[in-house]
């Protein structure tokens, strides 16, 4: 997958997804390597240590959100998340 694919799926900037993917693979998490035919794509793929954490960490970010979010009515839960979408899309704002 292209990285800025996985930045765009993750809502993610696209230099804060730089950071993580080079710690991931400096863990040996995910292998990153250019597109042969377009040099300008990075592509990367999951390693076995990788796709081992694949399954075991969602439901680690979902006790954590749970965790956070506890004593939240539903509608405080929407509106939290309403401003966090608002935050992040002020990092892809020019300064």
């Amino acid at each position: 997958m292209a990285t800025s694919e996985v930045s765009g799926r993750l809502q993610q900037v696209g230099g804060t997804m730089t950071g993580v993917i080079s710690r991931m693979e400096a863990r040996s998490l995910l292998h990153r390597a250019q597109d042969p035919v377009d040099r300008r794509i990075w592509r990367i793929w999951l390693t076995d240590a990788g796709r081992a954490l694949e399954k075991e960490l969602p439901p680690v970010a979902t006790d954590i959100r749970d965790q956070m979010l506890k004593g939240f009515s539903a509608a405080e839960q929407q509106q939290f998340s309403h401003f966090i979408d608002r935050a992040i899309a002020n990092l892809d704002s020019p300064l």
